[in-house]
């Protein structure tokens, strides 16, 4: 995971400082509802503490307007899911968060809801965002550097922050912000749903039948749309998307049969283009439909 520093310095009058406040010799007025005996910071001039003051609603609107930006950023997944933290530093208002590549942030990559959202936030401020790579942590996920990819698989788990897709080809993450445009929102909530459901199920309480039944199930509510999101990106991308099924069972009840067609399942290492997983310790898609495009992990 790459650790990114995206900051912004506002040069309209009313944002935030830490010097203190030279405006008042003696105590602030009441109606700032400041005691006296508190030496307070200032938004350049005006005591910190009156929310309805013109310089304190500036301060929440940049931050208001800035958390906007950032949200759409993470479903882009420019972003990963739940690193990034928003701060004042000095008179900097300042995101940092973490990502899947160095050039995560890169503007190729922005949407047009993205774009609308920083001028926004760049037209308040009168100011422009700065970007920077600061460093980078052992969480760091290896992306699909493919020039063609034989075909996508669509899966996550409750740990993970990265993106839903993998290249078949060489088994890393394929990044939502490299995707038609039209499938990375719907494909980054139902991730965060999927994940959802795996933390149920994981934690072996409330919740974990129906949490592991929607992953196991092709025909639940959260497989069903998975299926019709690989279908959707397929077309978009005109290569082949399967999507994996959690399967829980022992070797006794494991029925290798596709739960749509009926149809036997196959052995993945039957197909070449899915040499990327097989090289895995792990093997996600140790069987497949060919047909109904789903694949599932062999019986403990």
């Amino acid at each position: 995971m790459f650790i990114h520093e995206i900051r912004i310095h506002p040069k309209c009058s009313g944002t935030y400082s830490l010097e203190t406040d030279s405006a008042w010799s003696g105590s602030p007025p009441s109606e700032f509802g400041i005691s006296a005996s508190v030496r307070s910071a200032s938004f350049r001039g005006f005591p910190v503490g009156g929310a309805s003051h013109p310089a304190a609603l500036l301060r929440d609107q940049l931050e208001e307007q800035f958390g906007i930006w950032a949200s759409l950023a993470e479903r882009n997944e420019q972003f990963l899911e739940n690193t990034s933290m928003l701060y004042w530093r000095g008179e900097d208002l300042v995101l940092t968060a973490g990502c899947l590549e160095k050039d995560s942030l890169d503007l190729r990559y922005e949407t047009e809801l993205l774009r609308i959202e920083r001028e926004k936030l760049e037209a308040l401020a009168a100011a422009s965002l700065e970007i920077s790579c600061v460093g980078w942590n052992s969480e760091a996920q290896c992306v699909c550097d493919c020039a063609e990819s034989a075909g996508f698989i669509l899966w996550t788990h409750f740990i993970d922050a990265g993106s839903p897709i993998a290249c078949v080809s060489c088994g890393q993450n394929v990044p939502l912000y490299r995707l038609p445009e039209s499938v990375r929102y719907p494909l980054w909530n139902w991730a965060s749903a999927y994940r959802k459901c795996d933390w149920l199920n994981m934690d072996c309480g409330f919740g974990e039948r129906w949490a592991s039944c929607q992953m196991r199930d092709a025909d639940s509510g959260l497989m069903r749309e998975g299926r019709a999101l690989a279908s959707m990106l397929e077309s978009a991308c005109g290569i082949p998307v399967w999507v994996y099924l959690y399967n829980d069972r022992t070797v006794r009840r494991f029925r290798a049969r596709c739960p749509v067609c009926g149809q036997e399942l196959r052995r993945s290492e039957d197909f070449p283009q899915f040499g990327g997983i097989q090289n895995a310790e792990y093997v996600l898609m140790a069987f497949l439909c060919p047909e109904c495009r789903l694949g599932t992990n062999a019986p403990f």
